[in-house]
């Protein structure tokens, strides 16, 4: 059906639910560009200082997998790990985080740092 009063351009997540679509209840529009937004800004605040105290956090999956350890951090703000994953991916796709090497070559380690930053 057309939408007279819908963002133009914007999508609609829907589930099926008792034999209807109906839309997935979350933030949306500029409520959900503000929670991405302050994903991202936990998730280089916590970054930064993880590096700061020589601790490694990942993009990989494991015990130093970075969105598991920041969303278990008591200045994570409420944001969840699901969230910082999103972040992370946004981040790596806008060139502010990288990885980098710091392990020896029979013992390989990975740290992520903001973009600019040496490991």
């Amino acid at each position: 059906m057309k939408a007279n009063y819908a963002e133009k351009g914007s999508k609609i997540d829907l589930e099926w639910k008792d034999g209807l679509f109906v839309p997935v209840q979350g933030p949306l529009g500029l409520d959900k560009l503000a929670a991405e937004k302050k994903a991202e800004d936990v998730f280089m605040a916590l970054l930064k200082r993880f590096n700061a105290q020589g601790r490694n956090a990942t993009d990989s999956n494991g015990t130093s997998y970075a969105p598991a350890l920041f969303a278990e951090q008591p200045e994570s703000q409420g944001v969840t790990k699901c969230q910082f994953k999103a972040a992370m991916n946004r981040l790596f796709a806008a060139g502010k985080i990288r990885i980098v090497d710091n392990g020896r070559p029979g013992k390989p380690s990975r740290t992520l740092v903001p973009t600019g930053e040496q490991g």
